[in-house]
């Protein structure tokens, strides 16, 4: 999804479920869409919860062009934050 103004770049979000338990990842195309992110994930999570998704964990990643056409796997391992 491309996000306005277009300076925030693209973001995928994909979930997954794990032992009963909602895992949330985010990628982005940039520090600073990453920043406002986890900035703002409690209210992110509250937001899912009371819409019905009770989210267990979000990570956030920084991701590449590349990344981004390979979309299939989000399994990153650097520029994340659990929460």
């Amino acid at each position: 999804m491309k996000l306005k103004p277009e300076i925030l770049g693209e973001l995928m979000l994909k979930m997954e479920m794990e032992k009963g338990s909602i895992l949330a990842k985010i990628m982005v195309d940039n520090y600073r869409t990453k920043e406002i992110i986890e900035a703002n994930l409690y209210q992110l999570k509250e937001d899912m919860r009371e819409n019905g998704l009770d989210i267990k964990t979000f990570e956030v990643f920084v991701g590449t062009n590349e990344d981004f056409e390979r979309e299939g796997d989000l399994d990153f391992n650097s520029n994340k934050k659990t929460e």
